[in-house]
Formats: structure tokens, sequence, C-alpha cells
């Protein structure tokens, strides 16, 4: 009887060391599928860095450009008023030169009367 109840516990341990091996196992099984799903998972993270690094730099000489083209607009716009003056003292230059021409053909013409 006491054979018969040892042999009844050693293969009562038996089963529950194979039940635990088998547990173990699939505690191993999820971890493997749990490394998986964090490398892959570290690896779309790292991707997305790089495109948000990349899309940063892209941002950057956007605004970069921006400030260059309205740096290159004000530029225009003061170059224009400077153009505007220059014009303006152009005519008033010419108005002068027209009226000095009519006081020389008007001396001309008493010039030529008193000839």
């Amino acid at each position: 009887q006491i054979l018969r109840n040892a042999e009844a516990e050693a293969s009562a341990a038996q089963q529950k060391l194979q039940m635990s091996e088998q547990e173990f196992q699939r505690a191993r099984d999820a971890e493997a599928k749990c490394k998986a799903i964090l490398d892959n998972a570290t690896a779309s993270l790292q991707m997305a860095a790089r495109d948000l690094c990349q899309k940063n730099n892209q941002l950057q000489a956007a605004n970069q450009n921006e400030r260059a083209a309205k740096q290159q607009m004000l530029a225009a716009k003061n170059q224009e008023e400077v153009c505007k003056q220059d014009v303006a003292k152009a005519r008033e230059q010419q108005k002068r030169a027209e009226s000095e021409e009519q006081k020389c053909s008007q001396e001309r013409e008493r010039a030529a009367k008193d000839l």
C-alpha cells in the first residue's frame, strides 16, 4: 500500500512537473512574442523619429526661405521707393531744363529782334 501511494505521488509529481514545464514553455513563447512586438514597436518608433526629424529640418528650411523672401521683398520695396524718388528728381530736373530752354529761347528771340 505504501509503495502504491508512493508511486501515485511520484506519478502525480511527474504530471505536475510536465505541466510546469509546459507552462514554462508557454511563458517563454509569450516572452518571445512580446520581445518581437517590442522590437517592431522600437523600429517603428525609430522610423517615426527619423521622419519627424526630417520634417522638422524641412520646416526649418521653409522658415528660412520665407525669411529670406521677406527680406528680398523688403529690399525690393526699398529699391522701388528709391526709384520713385529718382523719377521725381528727374522730372523736376526736366522741368527746370525746359524752363531754362524756354528762357534761352525768349532771349534768342529778343536778341534776334535787337539785331
